[in-house]
């Protein structure tokens, strides 16, 4: 059995969300979000190690926006890590993962805790 390396918790959801790169816009699944990144579907133009902006549309007036990379691209998925965003993205992503998570406590807790150690 493999051990959980991850330090944030996931939560499952599928929307959409665009990815920016090289001023393009790309259209995406997401299979699950955290407070460090994303997993959602690939696409040809991605390759490791780009940077990009994530997107997220929650409604007209609130709007997620977050710089980030791309961590890997494989088996039709990719991994898009967070690394930076302004007080309010962060508050709405923090709602958003809570909202969606399995355990809402645990988001608070992992705060405190640093992402990588």
């Amino acid at each position: 059995m493999t051990q959980e390396r991850r330090k944030r918790t996931r939560a499952h959801v599928h929307f959409e969300v665009d990815v920016l790169i090289r001023g393009e816009s790309i259209r995406l699944e997401t299979e699950n979000i955290s407070l460090t990144g994303i997993l959602c579907n690939a696409d040809k133009r991605f390759h490791s190690g780009k940077n990009c902006e994530v997107v997220i549309r929650l409604n007209p007036e609130v709007v997620i926006d977050i710089d980030a990379v791309i961590l890997r691209t494989s088996e039709g998925k990719t991994a898009i890590s967070f690394v930076r965003m302004d007080d309010e993205s962060f508050y709405h992503l923090k709602k958003l993962v809570q909202l969606n998570a399995e355990d809402a406590d645990l988001i608070e807790d992992e705060l405190l805790k640093p992402a990588f150690e």
